[in-house]
């Protein structure tokens, strides 16, 4: 069980993107990495214990989305998670695999919320926590 409760309290405290991009910009713990997506699960934001975590930064996951990361058989759950999150505003929380740079695939909890924006624009922020 993850253990960061400075990092699990900004979380669940978090509403709005301005929110989640400095708690994902300001994430230190090398047991996850924080990533704000837009709903298509792009990677708009990731924080840099990404690349520690799954050998990837930003760059590197520009032409990926969360879906694309996870194994195949993961995918649809992934998915709905994701939509629950966004329809009913909801932390949802799923056990998936995020494939790696070097092809490994990392057992991951993920939490994820929507936050809003200022203009109205949705996106979900993800922690991804080693399993």
């Amino acid at each position: 069980m993850y253990t960061n409760n400075s990092l699990i309290s900004q979380f669940i405290a978090c509403h709005n993107t301005r929110e989640a991009l400095a708690i994902t910009d300001s994430c230190k713990s090398l047991d996850a990495f924080l990533a704000v997506v837009d709903l298509h699960g792009a990677y708009l934001r990731v924080s840099d214990t990404a690349k520690a975590m799954i050998g990837c930064d930003l760059n590197c996951l520009k032409s990926e989305t969360i879906f694309s990361m996870a194994i195949d058989t993961e995918r649809p759950e992934l998915f709905k998670a994701c939509s629950r999150a966004v329809i009913q505003g909801s932390v949802y929380r799923i056990s998936h695999h995020i494939k790696c740079s070097n092809s490994e695939k990392v057992p991951v909890v993920t939490h994820m919320k929507k936050v809003i924006d200022d203009t109205g624009i949705e996106m979900i922020l993800c922690m991804n926590v080693k399993a």
